[in-house]
């Protein structure tokens, strides 16, 4: 069986598969985070999660959209409109 005392918190899995990964590779001034001047390769999910959410609504999460390089690979980017 799993020892709870040990998991990870989902900030804890996000950071390891994010900036945490980026450092690994030495590539954390190009790829890991959102600011300006990095590749903008993230992912829009349909609800928000955090160390709250049920591991089974995060498996179930919808994603709404795909970045790659700043260029749409999944999903629709919907500009809004300026009346």
């Amino acid at each position: 069986s799993l020892n709870l005392a040990e998991a990870l918190s989902t900030e804890q899995l996000l950071t390891a598969y994010t900036i945490n990964a980026a450092k690994v590779l030495g590539q954390q001034n190009n790829i890991g985070s959102l600011q300006v001047g990095k590749q903008a390769d993230l992912i829009v999910l349909a609800a928000p999660i955090d160390n709250t959410s049920d591991p089974a609504d995060i498996a179930a999460t919808q994603v709404l959209l795909t970045l790659i390089k700043g260029q749409v690979v999944f999903g629709e980017l919907n500009q809004p409109s300026h009346n």
